[in-house]
């Protein structure tokens, strides 16, 4: 599937240096914004026995105008920052929408077999994004970094497929990383992270009973 969209007038909010020299926040008119890409999905059965599949999406979602976007709050006249009545601003032309990663891909293998006469699989799935801008105003310092995830899980039918066990690992590898980088509103300069569960390593186990 392709796609293309074009949005005008497009509104987001945004962080900016305010009078008193910490930053406030603000809703910005971005002008025109373009988007455009492609996403599929393969499936393949090589054996009765084993799926693999994949999912992939690559976006192309870029400010098509934004010539009085704010700076961000280190920039500077070298960094493509001026500053007219007072006002700090920047053309963000061609450059990269907030929070739209370019590659977005996840696959699976899955195996099924029989052990000691029951059901049982063996999974392991991976998924990649890649680096990605988390601040409208394209702070070098907000771009957070490409990362692949990778999972696994172990399980068991019983009970005549009225129970499950599954042993499980998420985010195998321990993959470090934040879900958003933002610039703090009143500590210029200053910087806060935020994680999510899924950027822990993981290990568990679960047991489904049904009636």
């Amino acid at each position: 599937t392709m796609f293309y969209s074009e949005i005008e007038d497009f509104q987001a909010q945004t962080l900016i240096p305010g009078p008193s020299g910490t930053s406030v926040f603000t809703v910005a008119n971005a002008g025109v914004v373009e988007s455009y890409g492609f996403e599929g999905e393969i499936t393949a059965r090589p054996t009765n026995a084993l799926t693999l599949s994949t999912a992939f999406a690559y976006t192309k979602a870029e400010f098509e105008e934004f010539p009085n976007a704010p700076c961000y709050a280190l920039q500077s006249a070298a960094d493509g920052c001026t500053v007219t009545a007072g006002q700090r601003t920047q053309d963000l032309q061609g450059q990269t929408l907030a929070n739209a990663p370019e590659w977005i891909v996840n696959a699976l293998a899955r195996y099924d077999f029989t052990f000691g006469g029951l059901d049982a699989f063996a999974q392991a799935g991976a998924q990649y994004r890649s680096e990605v801008q988390s601040s409208i105003t394209n702070d070098p310092n907000t771009i957070i970094d490409g990362r692949t995830l990778v999972d696994v899980q172990l399980g068991i039918d019983f009970a005549q497929g009225r129970g499950a066990f599954t042993v499980f690992a998420r985010n195998l590898f321990d993959e470090s990383f934040p879900e958003a980088i933002v610039a703090m509103p009143f500590d210029t300069g200053g910087y806060a992270q935020f994680r999510t569960l899924e950027a822990e390593q993981t290990f568990g186990a679960t047991l489904a009973l049904r009636y």
